[in-house]
């Protein structure tokens, strides 16, 4: 997955920022990966907290904070996955996660607050978020990320700088769907139509529902060319 997001521009232009000392204090990462997205904001905390050797090599991926952060166990990186089946996430639970917004950091000079889903949070609690925001102590940094920009407050918006990441070609993504022990045939199908989206396609190549419905549609257009009569489609595609 990492050797995925280093093409990524949006991991460069970020990485660039933290060395000029001009990181923002909060970004909008527009994705249809949640994976993706939550891997470049990982990637830039693992700059912030990094203790390799070489500066000018940061993020190192292999000191003690750079694997602490990428495992999502750093102290100091705060996560909040707001997906819960579409339910919208309360006031209550945003509050929660924002309470040590004013504490200072615990392990290096750094805090971040990672909000997957970002879309799914409740107006009143997109509200508090955005307080917060507008609060921000130095050396705190938020990433939003979301795949429906539409359903986040036009205030909220406002307040960040805003990165589109660009989609995974569908060889990248048969790449790495095949290290995962995915069958090959699944992998190419799960590509085709995941439309540069790894969560998408990991969920296509292991869902009995979707292969199912592929293999009726496959059966159906294959009647079709056979010119196969009515009651024989129907068998395929009941009415």
């Amino acid at each position: 997955m990492l050797s995925l997001l280093k093409k990524q521009a949006v991991f460069s232009f970020l990485l660039d920022k933290i060395r000029q000392g001009r990181l923002a204090h909060c970004y909008l990462l527009e994705s249809e990966s949640m994976e993706a997205a939550q891997g470049i904001a990982r990637m830039v905390a693992s700059a912030l907290f990094c203790g390799g050797e070489s500066k000018d090599r940061r993020p190192c991926f292999d000191c003690p904070a750079c694997r602490r952060v990428l495992a999502g166990e750093h102290v100091d990186v705060h996560t909040l996955n707001a997906y819960d089946a579409g339910k919208r996430v309360p006031l209550a639970e945003v509050r929660a996660f924002l309470q040590d917004n004013f504490v200072s950091p615990c392990e290096g000079d750094w805090r971040v607050f990672i909000i997957e889903n970002a879309q799914e949070l409740s107006i009143a609690a997109q509200n508090a978020l955005l307080k917060a925001i507008e609060e921000t102590p130095p050396n705190t940094v938020y990433f939003l990320l979301t795949c429906d920009i539409s359903r986040l407050l036009p205030t909220v918006r406002s307040r960040a700088v805003r990165e589109r990441l660009t989609p995974f070609t569908e060889e990248e993504i048969y790449s790495l769907l095949r290290k995962e022990q995915i069958p090959d045939s699944i992998a190419r199908d799960a590509c085709r139509f995941a439309f540069g989206s790894i969560d998408r396609a990991r969920r296509y190549a292991t869902d009995e529902a979707f292969q199912a419905m592929k293999r009726t549609v496959e059966e159906y257009f294959a009647a079709l060319e056979e010119g196969a009569g009515f009651t024989r489609l129907c068998l395929i595609v009941p009415p």
